[in-house]
């Protein structure tokens, strides 16, 4: 086997694994080489999270498996990639990892086990903007230390900030990880087998017969993909530009979290508008924002990159001196159980379903439904005024026509349209002016 390619036989090996893994009903109880699953915390696209028991240390752990075996090699390479980024990140406030393996051909991530839910179900809708502040400079501080070690998360958003036992964030879920190439080298927290010496070590003797026959049908073009979660885009992923990735990426979606704590909306609703649409200010939604609190925010959701932050720290240092180097408890902003569903980012998404299929269905041009004060549009008025001339003139000549029709003296051809050319042209202009000055209702 190559270095840079699997061989077809293995591949199918491990997609066999994942496939027959990924369908099971329950697992709790069941040993995955040093661990002993305990329930399932969640899945996705790529992978699938289990809590689970270190069977020597009884340390709980996230245990992150892959969950895909259609793009296996990609998804292998990313989810080393994954590994290898969270073990050079030592922070509070990002997800430690403590192993990397594999174990009959399933590759696995053990991971710090927070424990206490995440933003979308823990986050009351009772924080004020002092709280919002201190929650975000918090995740800033935290990506501000992946930025420095060359490292963009590309994936940021509610969902993926875990709220440890304490109340302490962590920020999880490095699979969308971009490594800039000017990136200084930091060693990492542990031992990292190299691409794919992790595979080859693992014990495929397990009988094949327990395994299903793997799917063959499945299909899917990865072509011009987006990378991220669309309601937390930046302009340059939203546009299909993975290229242009920077730290400043990362930022915005830092500030779209924090629009969404201030205002308890998003600041677009389509990729379209993320691109093209500028947003209100948070002021503007939500009373009792603080003016600079307000500027940081917009700087944070520039469509410009040059124009935001240029990386998480500088947004920390803002953040920072808004609230005035006091310290907020944040742990009064988090719901008591960590398995309700009580915070707004959850209600939110009850409420709007904005999930990835609706942000690509609103993702063409289209009014603005959020209501704005009536005004004269200079590009309506145009367009009504010259409608009305065309209906001023046909009835300015009818009335012409009319009054010629009924006079006492039969008029000659000159006369009536002379007649018809100073009525036709005196409405043209009276009703054209008259559509063209009425205001408008700008929705």
């Amino acid at each position: 086997m190559s270095d840079k390619s699997l061989d077809s036989a293995f591949r199918q090996t491990v997609a066999r694994r994942i496939q027959w893994l990924g369908e099971r009903a329950s697992v709790e109880g069941e040993q995955f080489g040093d661990y002993r699953l305990l329930r399932e915390l969640g899945r996705g696209g790529m992978g699938i999270v289990y809590k689970a028991q270190h069977r020597q240390s009884g340390r709980n752990v996230a245990l992150k498996l892959i969950l895909n075996e259609l793009f296996l090699e990609e998804a292998l390479i990313r989810f080393h990639r994954e590994g290898e980024a969270i073990a050079r990140l030592v922070h509070p406030n990002i997800i430690k990892v403590h192993e990397l393996g594999c174990c009959e051909g399933i590759p696995y991530l053990a991971l710090e086990f927070a424990g206490g839910g995440n933003l979308t179900t823990r986050l009351l809708a009772t924080v004020t903007s002092l709280q919002a502040a201190s929650l975000v400079h918090q995740l800033a501080e935290a990506v501000g230390h992946a930025h420095d070690r060359g490292i963009v998360h590309r994936d940021l958003k509610p969902s993926n900030v875990l709220v440890s036992a304490d109340g302490t964030l962590k920020i999880t879920d490095f699979g969308l990880v971009k490594e800039l190439p000017d990136a200084a080298h930091h060693d990492c927290t542990i031992t990292i087998p190299s691409w794919p010496s992790f595979l080859l070590s693992a014990q495929l003797r397990a009988s094949e017969e327990k395994m299903p026959p793997l799917r063959s049908n499945l299909e899917l073009s990865v072509s011009g993909a987006l990378f991220g979660t669309p309601a937390y885009m930046a302009p340059e992923q939203a546009a299909g530009e993975p290229g242009r990735t920077s730290p400043a990426t990362d930022v915005y979606a830092l500030g779209v979290m924090l629009y969404e704590i201030l205002t308890r909306r998003r600041p677009s609703r389509s990729l379209y508008e993320i691109v093209a649409v500028n947003p209100r200010p948070p002021s503007t939604e939500s009373s009792g924002v603080p003016a600079e609190l307000d500027r940081v925010c917009m700087r944070c959701l520039e469509k410009d990159q040059d124009k935001r932050y240029r990386n998480a720290n500088e947004l920390a240092s803002d953040l920072k001196a808004i609230s005035g180097g006091c310290l907020v408890d944040i742990r009064d902003c988090f719901s008591a159980d960590s398995n309700a569903s009580a915070g707004f980012f959850y209600q939110d998404k009850q409420r709007h379903a904005a999930t990835t299929q609706d942000y690509l269905d609103r993702s063409t041009p289209k009014k603005d439904p959020r209501p704005q004060a009536a005004g004269w549009v200079p590009g309506a008025a145009l367009y009504r005024f010259s409608l009305g001339a065309g209906v001023g003139a046909i009835i300015g000549c009818a009335i012409a026509a009319v009054a010629c029709a009924t006079a006492t003296q039969e008029p000659d051809t000159l006369t009536f349209w002379q007649a018809a050319l100073m009525l036709g042209s005196m409405s043209a202009v009276f009703v054209g002016l008259a559509c063209a000055l009425v205001p408008v209702d700008r929705r």
